[in-house]
């Protein structure tokens, strides 16, 4: 655990640096000037920009090292990912996505040396996650302590296909907000080269851009929640008929529900909501960020109903990824400093127990003890 811990230590060391640095360029770009003043100008953007990348690689590198020099750290290394690499090399496509079996063929044309896949997915899921808390997040350092409690690196050591999946639909928060359906559209369909699930975010798109729902928030919150066993049946058979019939028809299907889940998100989307909920119609970050959180709430909700907890804890995953930005979010916005430090606080304490619990005592998605490659 030492590892990570020095490794989201250094993170929060300089992302705050890349932030400002970041703010600064912004600021400097949108800034008007004339030919007098040209030279200077071109001058300090140069220099902000070079001390934004230096920031920024500095807050990536500990993330990306850790993930991409491992070794038998996460259940899938040594039972899908070595494995499926060695049977590409010999002639077989295993996965369904045809971008990730793309991307291991494309490795194979220089080496044989399946560490590179881990390598090269680890670069892209720590550069999305970095980048989009630099650019968007309200509080970079509350956003790295969410991103790490929260257990979402963890899992991406683990199930690093959909995770990249998630982070590219975290990505997608600006567009999402703005409506650029081009640009969504993308992240999408990037997503999907590594994980078909992807295909879920674009319901989410969809409702966050209907006006009415905004307008009508709580009636929406309301009717979705009692929709839930319908919606819920319904959604069982649209899985069962597609290649996700393996959950159903496995161990995985264990009649148990992700009740834990269901109570943290929950507590969390009442909690934000009590913050933000005069913002929603005014404030469409506070409303997509809202919506997400309940989304989160109602996917693992619906595990009452469809009882395959594996499933429904990686569709959640979706959702979850989005507290990075609500958390502090909620923190900037309330101007209660009781509020705010009760809403801060019982974030860190209950999710920091789930992370002891389940993957510290556990031991789930087995990355603990790290392996180091050599």
């Amino acid at each position: 655990m030492f590892v990570y811990l020095f490794a989201f230590a250094l993170t929060i060391l300089f992302i705050q640096r890349a932030a400002f640095y970041y703010n600064n360029l912004y600021k400097l770009k949108s800034t008007c000037f004339n030919n007098d003043i040209e030279q200077g100008y071109n001058k300090r953007l140069k220099c902000c920009r070079r001390k934004y990348y230096f920031f920024f690689l500095l807050a990536f590198f500990p993330l990306f090292f850790i993930a991409a020099v491992r070794y038998d750290v996460g259940t899938d290394y040594l039972y899908t990912y070595v494995p499926n690499f060695l049977k590409i090399l010999n002639g077989d496509l295993p996965y369904s996505e045809w971008g990730f079996n793309q991307l291991n063929k494309f490795i194979q044309l220089f080496t044989t040396n399946p560490q590179w896949l881990f390598v090269i997915t680890a670069f892209i899921f720590t550069f999305l996650i970095i980048q989009t808390i630099v650019r968007y997040s309200s509080n970079v350092l509350i956003s790295v302590v969410v991103f790490f409690i929260s257990s979402i690196f963890f899992i991406f050591l683990n199930n690093m296909r959909q995770l990249i999946a998630v982070v590219l639909f975290f990505r997608s928060y600006p567009y999402i907000k703005n409506g650029d359906f081009l640009k969504f559209l993308i992240c999408l369909l990037c997503g999907m080269l590594f994980h078909l699930s992807a295909i879920i975010i674009i319901i989410p798109y969809v409702l966050v851009n209907l006006k009415f729902i905004r307008r009508n928030f709580s009636v929406f919150i309301l009717v979705f929640t009692i929709s839930l066993p319908v919606v819920a049946k319904l959604l069982e058979l649209i899985l069962f008929n597609t290649k996700y019939r393996y959950y159903f028809e496995s161990s995985f299907n264990n009649g148990n529900a992700t009740k834990i889940n269901l109570l943290y998100n929950l507590f969390f989307f009442v909690f934000s909501w009590a913050l933000l909920y005069k913002k929603v119609k005014t404030d469409k970050n506070a409303f997509i960020l809202l919506f997400m959180q309940f989304m989160a709430f109602w996917v693992s909700a619906s595990s009452l109903f469809i009882n395959v907890s594996e499933m429904i804890s990686r569709i959640t995953q979706y959702f979850l990824v989005f507290q990075i930005l609500l958390v502090p979010y909620c923190f900037k916005t309330e101007k209660n400093t009781v509020n705010k430090v009760a809403y801060l606080s019982s974030y860190i304490l209950l999710y920091s127990a789930y992370l002891i619990y389940f993957i510290v005592i556990n031991g789930y998605h087995q990355v603990l003890p790290y392996h180091w490659i050599f």
